[in-house]
């Protein structure tokens, strides 16, 4: 498949993403959800890689909106997005629980 874009995690999205899985298949001893996860995961950011706009923007109570950041659900997660249109770029800032108390933490960690 041709992408339009290329992706590159953030350290502390990478950091997020590899958090999840651990807690999920270690903790959890839930490989199968591990599984899911990561696979679901994978065909959502190749979806943002060939229609990038197609996802709601995020507005974030404490967040610098001039910088547009968007977001889609994984499961009970959230990839929270910028797009680089200049260099034809995806970089995913946070992968995070699903909760109004995680979406406070990514604010507070990009404002």
């Amino acid at each position: 498949m041709d992408f339009k874009y290329s992706v590159i995690f953030t350290d502390a999205a990478h950091e997020e993403l590899e958090s999840i899985l651990d807690y999920l298949i270690n903790t959890l001893c839930n490989l199968e959800a591990g599984k899911n996860l990561w696979f679901k995961s994978q065909e959502i950011i190749e979806k943002i890689c060939i229609f990038p706009y197609a996802f709601p923007v995020y507005r974030g109570r404490f967040i610098n909106n001039r910088i547009e950041y968007r977001k889609v659900n994984v499961h009970n997660y959230i990839v929270i997005y910028k797009i680089l249109e200049d260099k034809k770029e995806i970089i995913i800032m946070s992968i995070i629980f699903g909760t109004s108390l995680s979406y406070e933490m990514f604010n507070k960690k990009i404002s």
